[in-house]
């Protein structure tokens, strides 16, 4: 990979289109051995919502919780299931939301 995918903003921003972001994705948790990849560090303060693309299979969780960024509050929340299933949820202030 030309980038890499653990200290990058450019699946954030999804330069070249959410198709070719996705690609990435895959072929980062490929060479990780990981079912999904998590990044902070790129506030979504425009939204102040948790960014998932790649079904599930990249999140972005800084959602810009400082004040200059708009105080927007959010959690991740992974629940493991059985056999290893697992249900991922965004919350928020007003609420639970499956992701």
């Amino acid at each position: 990979m030309d980038i890499g995918p653990i200290w990058s903003r450019v699946h954030a921003t999804e330069e070249g289109g959410e198709k070719e972001t996705c690609k990435r994705i895959e072929e980062a948790k490929k060479a990780l051995g990981v079912n999904r990849l998590i990044s902070g560090h790129t506030p979504q303060y425009r939204t102040g919502k948790i960014l998932s693309i790649c079904n599930g299979g990249y999140m972005v969780i800084d959602v810009g919780i400082s004040r200059y960024y708009g105080a927007n509050l959010a959690a991740l929340e992974i629940i493991e299931e059985e056999e290893g299933k697992q249900n991922v949820y965004a919350l928020y202030p007003g609420g639970k939301i499956k992701l």
